[in-house]
């Protein structure tokens, strides 16, 4: 969080309320010792898993001990989303490939197959191809994409 457009005597305190769609809040403290400030909040403070959050500031006092009114508090949030990390499973010519090693001539043609894709749809990848021994031109990367 950056601290920049505020008012009043430097130090201020903050409280923060952090809402998530569904159900669940917490409620956080914060801090500026001066305008521009960056306070980093760590993951045990506030730990947001996927979802939709309200983050709104509930509270600022200054140096003074002044303290904005809930009128002028009001827009002071932001909507938050987290999507989930994106996955996929392999297959080729129907088997599943996560993991497994596979034989194949090299005069065989193989069709790889995309599933179980999670995220929102394109889905964008790169296939990396490495020769066991290593040799003149691996690995070498292939980019793919693929939607629902």
């Amino acid at each position: 969080m950056n601290c920049f457009g505020v008012t009043g005597v430097e130090s201020w305190d903050l409280e923060l309320q952090i809402d998530k769609l569904g159900g669940g809040s917490v409620t956080i403290p914060g801090y500026c010792y001066d305008a521009g400030d960056t306070q980093i909040f760590a993951a045990d403070e506030a730990p947001l898993g996927v979802g939709t959050y309200t983050i709104t500031i509930t509270e600022i006092k200054d140096g003074n001990g002044c303290e904005a009114s809930a009128e002028s508090l009001k827009d002071y949030w932001v909507k938050l989303i987290i999507h989930p990390e994106p996955s996929m499973d392999f297959q080729i010519d129907g088997e599943s490939i996560l993991g497994e090693t596979l034989e194949f001539c090299s005069s065989e043609d193989i069709e790889i197959n995309y599933f179980g894709v999670t995220g929102v749809e394109r889905w964008d990848f790169n296939l990396q191809i490495d020769k066991v021994g290593g040799g003149a031109g691996y690995p070498f990367t292939i980019p793919g994409w693929c939607y629902d």
